[in-house]
């Protein structure tokens, strides 16, 4: 008698689980529209105040392996894509955080760039996507060694910390491309 109540029980509360989670927006369908299968990534450019070089092929790169990562579309050129992906850093800037009270010099930056990009149906020339300003920052800690013989660096340089904001902005622009909420 107990086993056949156990067995009901743990069916009603398999059942109930399951409405629960069908009503809380759980799906396992893609988070990406599906009605492209393919998409060409172009070489980002730079804004006309943007002076560090090669900050954009470096963003292209995060943005290319975020793409694969995730699945989501199969990167081909653009003479085979169904979507196209364009854009360019518009700005990139550094600001101290907090600084070495001994010597001045920045122990802790935040680094933001800001992103400008455009996704477009190729068979349409429709504009699925336009983001004229997409601001990302990071944080990283600045080399503190080398005042001393013998002394390790600890912390990133400018480009190494940079990376982590690149990487992040990938990540941001791929979200982007996720079909809005509440759209099937």
């Amino acid at each position: 008698m107990n086993l056949r109540y156990a067995k009901r029980a743990a069916a009603v509360a398999s059942l109930l689980l399951l409405a629960a989670a069908g009503g809380c927006g759980y799906t396992t369908q893609s988070l990406f529209p599906t009605e492209y299968k393919t998409i060409a990534v172009t070489t980002l450019g730079r804004g006309h105040e943007v002076y560090r070089r090669d900050w954009e092929e470096h963003l292209t790169e995060a943005l290319v392996k975020e793409i694969a990562n995730r699945g989501a579309y199969k990167i081909v050129d653009r003479k085979h894509a169904d979507t196209l992906l364009t854009g360019k850093i518009t700005r990139i800037s550094r600001q101290m955080l907090s600084r070495n009270p001994d010597t001045g010099i920045a122990r802790e930056e935040q680094i933001t760039i800001e992103v400008a990009f455009e996704w477009t149906n190729q068979r349409t020339g429709a504009i699925i996507k336009k983001v004229d300003r997409l601001p990302v920052s990071s944080t990283h800690v600045t080399p503190q060694g080398g005042n001393l013989p013998g002394t390790p660096e600890v912390g990133q340089d400018f480009f190494r910390g940079g990376q982590g904001t690149v990487d992040r902005a990938a990540r941001l622009i791929v979200e982007q491309l996720e079909t809005p909420w509440g759209q099937p």
